[in-house]
């Protein structure tokens, strides 16, 4: 999880932007958390809410993730939400509405360590993705993505993984980076950066590396970056970049901030660790 919310924050002020560089600044001024953290650490919630009362986690439903989504997006109002996102926070409805937005994904990246189950997981990504995003492009990047950070967990070599994915899903996981950086658009699509976020992360030495090659074909980095730390943390579990680590403990830990730290310092202990054994 910590990782998760760094990659966020090294991610924030390049999101979208014309700066790319493999050698660029990771934590330049104004770099700060996003509604990616906000959300996953809502999603953190539900799981250890539900271990906590002894329930089958099988047994969370789109609505509970709704329920949490809102509390803690109305907590936490003015981090990056789209527009859509935020009339949907601004509802008392817990229905859906129809986006194909990758916040979906990101929200969606703890539960990939939440159970050996891998059809428990497949549900919970699911169910994730439809307390907001009634999209089978939402959904399928969600599922993508947790099911590839599940198989990684469970010791999968990383080009079964990048195969199994490709064929099950349709995701593309294969990219010039070259070409990315020339680029000048980008999407914010859930299947495109489900795509791209676990491509990196299947690429990638090291977590340092995927941060910097994220920020080399740039697009919407906070998220993408994210997805890749998860991928990251599956296939080199406990490794960090400790000065980036204090930086952002520091900040997070000393603001308002501090329950989404505190919550993925829970889940990191509870759920992340125990499946790794």
């Amino acid at each position: 999880m910590f990782n998760l919310i760094i990659a966020d924050t090294i991610g924030s002020t390049y999101e979208g932007g014309d700066l790319k560089g493999f050698s660029l600044p990771l934590l330049p001024k104004g770099s700060h958390f996003t509604d990616d953290s906000v959300l996953m650490a809502a999603t953190a919630e539900v799981i250890l809410l539900k271990r906590a009362s002894g329930s089958d986690l099988s047994q969370i439903s789109s609505e509970d993730f709704a329920r949490s989504y809102k509390n803690w997006g109305r907590r936490f109002p003015g981090v990056g939400y789209s527009p859509q996102f935020k009339s949907w926070l601004s509802k008392d409805s817990l229905s859906p509405i129809y986006s194909l937005g990758s916040g979906a994904v990101s929200r969606a990246l703890p539960i990939a360590w939440c159970s050996q189950s891998e059809e428990t997981v497949l549900a919970l990504a699911e169910a994730s993705a439809l307390a907001s995003h009634d999209s089978t492009e939402a959904v399928n990047g969600a599922k993508a993505v947790t099911h590839a950070i599940h198989k990684l967990i469970k010791g999968d070599e990383v080009e079964s993984v990048r195969s199994f994915i490709e064929g099950l899903y349709f995701v593309k996981l294969s990219y010039n980076w070259e070409e990315l950086h020339q680029e000048s658009g980008f999407s914010t699509n859930a299947e495109d950066c489900a795509g791209l976020g676990l491509a990196i992360g299947l690429t990638a030495k090291n977590i340092e590396d995927a941060m910097r090659l994220c920020l080399y074909v740039g697009g919407d980095t906070d998220t993408i970056g994210a997805i890749a730390a998860a991928v990251m943390d599956a296939r080199q579990p406990d490794v960090t970049m400790p000065e980036i680590f204090l930086k952002v403990k520091e900040a997070m830990t000393g603001s308002y901030a501090k329950e989404i730290w505190d919550i993925a310092s829970q889940y990191q202990d509870e759920v992340m660790y125990s499946r790794h054994g």
